[in-house]
Order: structure tokens, then C-alpha cells, then sequence
């Protein structure tokens, strides 16, 4: 799929495998001179949903062993679970409590 880089526009075709479709071809369309490409959406309301989803899971797994009461255990999960999806959402934003380091190791003083 040469070419194709997220964000392009493109035409498949799929063919039914099991529960799910498989693309079969897919091939960039570009588009004709003086048009410009659709504007790139936000992450919609249902991926938006996937990635907490995710994120509360992972912390919940981190949290699972830590020997709090539950309701305690339920506040540190949803904080933590909070951090993950931003950090998903956004690296670069400045509560990422590794972009100091990062910065220091990439640009040393």
C-alpha cells in the first residue's frame, strides 16, 4: 500500500471473512488540483470511549494488588486511568510526568 499514509484519502474493496470484512485492494485517490483534502475529524465519541475503556482497564490491572480499602482503590484507579488517556490522547502535553526527563535527555543544559 504504497503511498497511502494516514490521513489519505482512498477507495477499497472488501470481501466478508468470518464476523468480519477483509480489504481485499486499496488504492490512493488523489485528488484533482484546487481541491483541498476533508478536514481531519476528532478522535469520534466511540473511539474516544475505547481508549478510557482501555485506559481504565490497564490501571485497574495496576491497581488490582494494591492493599486499599476498595473505595480507595476505586479513586487511585479512575486518576490513574485519567493520566492514561491523556497521555494517549496527547505525549506531548505537559502533565506527562516523563516529558521532563525525556526533554533533558534529548536537549542537556
Amino acid at each position: 500500500m504504497d503511498g497511502i499514509e494516514e490521513g489519505s484519502m482512498v477507495e477499497y474493496e472488501s470481501a466478508q471473512s468470518g464476523k468480519f470484512k477483509k480489504i481485499t485492494d486499496m488504492k490512493k485517490i488523489d485528488l484533482e488540483p484546487g481541491i483541498d483534502p476533508p478536514e481531519r475529524k476528532p478522535r469520534d465519541r466511540n473511539g474516544q470511549e475505547i481508549v478510557r475503556m482501555s485506559c481504565i482497564r490497564s490501571a485497574a490491572a495496576l491497581v488490582a494488588d494494591f492493599g486499599a480499602p476498595p473505595e480507595e482503590k476505586a479513586v487511585i484507579t479512575l486518576g490513574l486511568a485519567r493520566r492514561f488517556e491523556k497521555y494517549v490522547i496527547d505525549p506531548e502535553e505537559e502533565m506527562n510526568p516523563l516529558k521532563e526527563s525525556i526533554d533533558e535527555k534529548e536537549n542537556p543544559k
